[in-house]
């Protein structure tokens, strides 16, 4: 039962995703619905942004955890933090370098 009720969310949201985009276009525009997209997008991405450093964090906190080892968990914590949040300033600078190019047509 779950996967046909996941199926027909993915079916529910592919009918509203098409019928928001004419109702978008009318409201914003072409050109601030283009950015409105990409944005949309870039969302969608962020979601992958971590490049796999939190769930490769949890399986070494894990075997840390289980050694006994709570000192090395520890800097494992805190190492994944110190990549997430690098991670995170550069992605930051790029959308912040993205937004600052001017639109054609605005």
């Amino acid at each position: 039962m779950t996967a046909v009720a996941g199926v027909c969310a993915k079916v529910v949201v592919a009918a509203c995703n098409l019928a928001l985009v004419p109702m978008l276009v009318g409201y914003l525009g072409p050109v601030q619905f283009g950015i409105w997209a990409a944005y949309q997008s870039l969302q969608g991405l962020l979601v992958f942004a971590d490049f796999g450093i939190g769930n490769g964090m949890q399986n070494a906190v894990t075997v840390a955890l289980a050694q006994g080892d709570t000192r090395r968990a520890k800097s494992l914590i805190s190492s994944a933090l110190v990549a997430m949040l690098a991670a995170a300033g550069i992605l930051g600078a790029a959308v912040a370098v993205g937004f600052n190019v001017p639109v054609v047509g605005a």
